[in-house]
């Protein structure tokens, strides 16, 4: 859960996650780069991402060519994110894939990149898991 790292750790790992929630993430532009050029020199350098582990939209092609297991993805991002022309990016490309085969759901809501933000649609990423309710287990 979190941000383009999420979409980069789960996509590079299929086999690992069964769901990846992305909220205000955007910073990976359709073409695979950085969109903050500091970030991109902070996190990674000047290392190429196309046919990395990096490239979210390599990755994800990978894994409905090869028939790969998909994770579930959940998309957030507010609507005075910064990061908002990249989060539509990724929701463009994701939502062009035959099938929805990674059950792609973006939520657009009120809302910039802050912790506050993120905790109160963090709640929605857990109504999109669908899990049990186990509470009662533990009582």
């Amino acid at each position: 859960m979190g941000g383009a790292g999420s979409f980069t750790i789960g996509l590079a790992n299929p086999e690992q996650y069964g769901a990846i929630g992305c909220l205000s993430a955007g910073a990976i532009n359709y073409n695979g780069s950085f969109h903050v050029g500091r970030r991109r020199e902070l996190t990674i350098g000047d290392q190429p991402t196309e046919n990395s582990y990096l490239d979210v939209y390599g990755n994800a092609k990978k894994i409905v060519d090869e028939k790969l297991p998909c994770p579930r993805i959940f998309h957030c991002c507010g609507d005075d994110d910064f990061l908002l022309p990249c989060a539509l990016d990724a929701k463009k490309f994701f939502e062009e894939i035959p099938g929805n085969p990674f059950d792609y759901q973006f939520l657009p809501a009120p809302g910039a990149h802050t912790w506050e933000f993120w905790d109160e649609h963090i709640q929605d990423f857990i109504k999109y898991l669908n899990l049990p309710d186990v509470s009662a287990e533990y009582k």
